[in-house]
């Protein structure tokens, strides 16, 4: 999963995005987020198991709709924290056609000034005040929701 000549890692191409779907809901007093996202994806060779990024992101659930309209839930979710990746493996094989990956999940509003995460501010009445803020930077979007996070 490393790029020839280079440090950065990227994702297996048989499983690639057309389009997300996602839904945001932002709790201030407990710095947290709550997610849910449907990727719309193309998947290009059969396959077993679909790779994205994610990281410092909580997943509860995962399903796919395959092609042929099939409900499938991953039979194991590999996180590789080094790699800042999540692997959903299904025990049987997805095929080459569209699917919906639809995934729920959790976070922190951290403080690192990347993906989402809080920032402070005083109101015009002098009151101090929290907000959500986004850093969408290469590399940054992981922090936000599970997605393909390879800008070219």
């Amino acid at each position: 999963m490393s790029d020839s000549g280079s440090s950065r890692v990227v994702l297996p191409k048989n499983v690639s995005p057309i389009k997300y779907d996602i839904e945001l809901d932002v709790d201030l007093a407990r710095l947290k987020f709550y997610g849910k996202e449907t990727i719309h994806c193309e998947v290009k060779e059969v396959t077993d198991q679909i790779t994205i990024h994610s990281e410092l992101i909580d997943i509860h659930t995962v399903q796919v709709v395959d092609v042929d309209g099939s409900e499938k839930q991953p039979n194991q979710i590999v996180f590789n924290k080094k790699l800042t990746t999540v692997s959903f493996v299904f025990s049987e094989q997805l095929k080459v056609g569209n699917l919906d990956l639809s995934i729920t999940f959790t976070g922190e509003l951290n403080d690192q000034m990347a993906g989402f995460y809080r920032s402070n501010y005083t109101s015009i009445n002098g009151e101090k005040k929290v907000m959500a803020s986004t850093q969408f930077e290469p590399l940054d979007a992981r922090k936000s929701f599970p997605c393909w996070d390879e800008p070219e």
